[in-house]
C-alpha cells in the first residue's frame, strides 16, 4: 500500500491487521485501526478494490468498529457504526456485502442480548446467501439465528437449529470465531439437560481459542462454564468460573464482557440467597 501510495490499498492494509486484533481481543488497537480505515475510506477506491478482492473496505471497518465498540462498553456508537455499516452495504448492489454486513449484525444483536433483532437479521442473511449460494454466510446465519432464539427463551428450536448449523459450518474448513458458536451449543445443550455435551462445548471453545488465539469470546465460554457448574451445584467452582471470566474481560480492557460477568455472578448469587 505504501509502495504504490494509495489510500484505498492503505485501508485494505489496514483492515487486515484490525480484524486480526479484534480476533486476539485487542479490542482499543482494533478499533484505532478501524477509525484511520474510515478517516483513509473513498467511495471510488473503494469499489476499486472491491472489484479485485470481493470485499468493500468501508462496511468491513465499520462493522469491525461496532464490535470493537461494544466490546469496549460503547454500546450506542456499537448499534450507529452497524446501522452506518448495514446502509452502506445496502446501497452498493452487491449482495456479499450485504450478507457481510447482516452477519455482523445479527453478532452484534446477539451480544447485546437482542435476540428478535438478531433472529430477524439473521433470517435476511439466510435469505440473500440463499439466493446467491453462499453457503458460508448462509450457515453463520443459521448459528446467529439459533444465538437470537437462545436470547428469546427458545431452546428447543436453538438446539435443532445448532444441531445442523455446527455441522455445516465444519465443513467450510473455517476455524474463526468458534469459541462463540461453541459458547451457543454449551448455552443450548445446558437448558435442555445435556451437561455432558455443554462440557465438551466448552473444552472445544476453550481449545480453539488456545489453538488460533481466538480470543474474543474468552469470557463469555467462562461464563458458560459458570452456568454449567451451577448446575451441577458446584458452588466453589461457579465462582471461580465467574471470577476468570472478569479476569480476562479486564485483561481485553472489554468493559461490556465485564460487566456481563458481573450481572450473571450477582443473579447466580441473588438466587442461590433465596
Amino acid at each position: 500500500a505504501e509502495q504504490i501510495n494509495d489510500d484505498g490499498a492503505r485501508a485494505e492494509a489496514l483492515f487486515i491487521d484490525a480484524i486480526g486484533r479484534y480476533y486476539h481481543a485487542e479490542f482499543d488497537s482494533s478499533r484505532q485501526l478501524t477509525e484511520k480505515g474510515m478517516q483513509l475510506f473513498d467511495a471510488e477506491k473503494a469499489i476499486f478494490h472491491l472489484r479485485r478482492t470481493g470485499q468493500h473496505a468501508g462496511v468491513a471497518h465499520l462493522c469491525y468498529l461496532s464490535l470493537n465498540q461494544w466490546h469496549l462498553g460503547q454500546p450506542k456508537s456499537a448499534i450507529e457504526s452497524m446501522r452506518k455499516g448495514l446502509e452502506l452495504a445496502e446501497s452498493l448492489d452487491h449482495p456479499f456485502s450485504v450478507a457481510f454486513a447482516l452477519h455482523h449484525h445479527s453478532w452484534l444483536s446477539v451480544s447485546m442480548g437482542r435476540g428478535d433483532e438478531a433472529v430477524s437479521m439473521a433470517d435476511r442473511q439466510i435469505e440473500v446467501s440463499q439466493q446467491q449460494a453462499f453457503f458460508f454466510w448462509e450457515t453463520t446465519g443459521m448459528l446467529f439465528r439459533a444465538g437470537g432464539l437462545l436470547c428469546i427463551g427458545d431452546t428447543q428450536s436453538a438446539n435443532e437449529t445448532l444441531d445442523e448449523a455446527i455441522q455445516r459450518y465444519q465443513m467450510t474448513g473455517a476455524r474463526l470465531a468458534t469459541p462463540l458458536y461453541m459458547s451457543f451449543v454449551a448455552s443450548a445443550k445446558r437448558q435442555v439437560g445435556d451437561l455432558a455435551a455443554s462440557e465438551d462445548a466448552i473444552l472445544r471453545g476453550l481449545e480453539a481459542a488456545n489453538t488460533f488465539e481466538d480470543n474474543f469470546a474468552l469470557p463469555e465460554l467462562w461464563r458458560q462454564k459458570a452456568h454449567l457448574a451451577e448446575s451441577r451445584k458446584d458452588r466453589d467452582q461457579v465462582a471461580e468460573c465467574f471470577l476468570k471470566s472478569v479476569a480476562i474481560s479486564r485483561d481485553h480492557q472489554a468493559v461490556s464482557d465485564e460487566l456481563a460477568s458481573w450481572l450473571h455472578a450477582h443473579r447466580w448469587l441473588k438466587q442461590s440467597d433465596q
